[in-house]
């Protein structure tokens, strides 16, 4: 019954199992959900799902979420979501709002790009590409550079390639010429006064010991035309 001051009571009807609350001064209404602004969530979360997360999804009312499993998001004015990843690797910001993960965190992130753990050890650590490092197997002898590749050694004895490779030589047994080097001893390559004569001489310098010369002497190229030729103490060589 409502009373309405000086005219007939009246009767007041709602909605069953919905519940009662004053529409205005005067009477009562009924609502299915308290809203927010009254204390309540505006909604029938029965159905949100058990570890689901309320939130304000309206101006009067709640929701929810599916049951999340990871890490929180919030998507601004959205539902919060969850975020994941990849066991035993590492968390990194992918944009200004997530959270991602990585095998190995880029060259650009000051990591290496690359699970270096199976590199050989005592290894070369090198730039492989534009975010990433990679390693050589164990070195031994001198490095050489191989452009964009892999740094690598490979030296011989006895064996210069070309200007931009560097190789080891045994200073014992390193060939010069036609003579070679014996311990601590120089062997100029031998020639006769008639083989030294009839020389192709390719370069100013060139050493050679006169196996026939009246005295003994060791004969210096002065020059690379055949017969440009001169004793190594000064003056003519025969």
């Amino acid at each position: 019954l409502k009373g309405t001051g000086a005219g007939a009571p009246t009767a007041v009807n709602g909605t069953q199992n919905q519940i009662t609350y004053w529409t205005d001064a005067n009477t009562i209404g009924s609502t299915a959900a308290i809203s927010v602004g009254l204390g309540g969530t505006g909604a029938n979360l029965a159905a949100v799902a058990t570890g689901g997360l309320i939130y304000k999804s309206g101006a009067t009312t709640l929701g929810g979420t599916a049951a999340l499993t990871g890490v929180l998001k919030g998507t601004g004015a959205g539902a919060p979501t969850a975020v994941n990843g990849t066991q035993n690797q590492i968390t990194y910001w992918t944009d200004a709002n997530t959270i991602g993960s990585t095998a190995a965190i880029s060259v650009g992130l000051g990591g290496t790009g690359n699970d270096l753990s199976a590199v050989a050890t005592g290894g070369l650590i090198y730039k492989s590409g534009v975010t990433t490092l990679a390693g050589t197997g164990q070195l031994s002898g001198v490095l050489k550079g191989n452009g964009a590749g892999a740094p690598s050694t490979g030296a011989t004895q006895d064996d210069l390639a070309d200007g931009t490779t560097y190789k080891r030589y045994n200073p014992a047994s390193v060939a010069i010429i036609g003579g070679s080097v014996s311990g601590t001893v120089l062997e100029a390559f031998n020639k006769t006064k008639a083989q030294l004569n009839a020389l192709s001489i390719s370069a100013t310098g060139e050493v050679y010991f006169c196996t026939d010369c009246p005295t003994p002497q060791i004969v210096v190229s002065t020059g690379t035309t055949t017969g440009d030729l001169a004793s190594a103490l000064g003056g003519q060589w025969q």
